[in-house]
């Protein structure tokens, strides 16, 4: 497939299915089909989903589950790729990112499934990061299989340095988290000139019935 079948374009509201789909995908990896947020909460995959659609239709600006974080790679009219990505803190009320998702997945998931997650933080806290106000986040970037390999990833990647450069926020750099194990995914940011700066182990064996994986590297880059 040639490069100039893709087009490339900001999340709407209409891609909201496609969206909760790549927030669900993007945190599995080639050994596991684990999706930790849905093993946290207690929840099927199907009921995470639509709780994340959810969240999406919201509109909150500023977090993870933000439309307008997304940037999409379309082809003939649908969305194949997308890469999440925001400055941390730069939102409406200057809240941090951790705070507004807190706030939807509250108002969102029901209360007995939040206290099954609360119940179960301490084993997944080794592996959470507090993201640094003023840097650009970004998170589940992922890809349609039949479109991979034609660098789709690098392409958002780029997409988004050039929102960062030009926010007015005085962006000094990027940063994303990835499992260690993930190779391709660290791969490809690496080749976007990415490279490791932390390390994170969840050091409760328990972790891993939850989670891919109890390793995570951060990865930045300047800008």
């Amino acid at each position: 497939m040639e490069n100039s079948e893709y087009i490339f374009r900001n999340a709407t509201i209409d891609d909201v299915e496609f969206l909760a789909t790549a927030i669900i995908e993007s945190k599995k990896i080639a050994t596991s089909d684990k999706v930790g947020m849905a093993n946290l909460f207690e929840l099927s995959v199907e009921e995470l989903r639509s709780y994340i659609v959810q969240m999406l239709e919201e509109e909150i600006d500023g977090c993870d589950f933000s439309i307008s974080s997304f940037i999409i790679a379309e082809c003939k009219g649908n969305p194949v790729a997308t890469f999440g990505g925001w400055i941390e803190g730069v939102n409406e009320d200057d809240m941090p990112s951790s705070l507004l998702k807190s706030n939807l997945i509250g108002y969102v998931i029901p209360l007995e499934h939040v206290k099954k997650a609360q119940e179960k933080s301490h084993l997944v806290s080794d592996l959470q990061v507090s993201r640094e106000p003023g840097a650009y986040q970004l998170e589940y970037g992922y890809t349609l299989p039949e479109h991979r390999g034609y660098g789709l990833i690098g392409k958002l990647i780029k997409l988004h340095e050039k929102r960062a450069k030009e926010s007015g926020c005085n962006v000094s750099k990027m940063q994303v988290l990835v499992y260690d194990i993930n190779t391709p995914a660290i791969k490809a940011y690496e080749k976007s000139g990415f490279r490791v700066v932390q390390r994170l182990e969840a050091k409760d064996p328990e972790v891993l019935k939850y989670y891919p994986h109890n390793k995570e590297f951060l990865l930045e880059k300047s800008l």
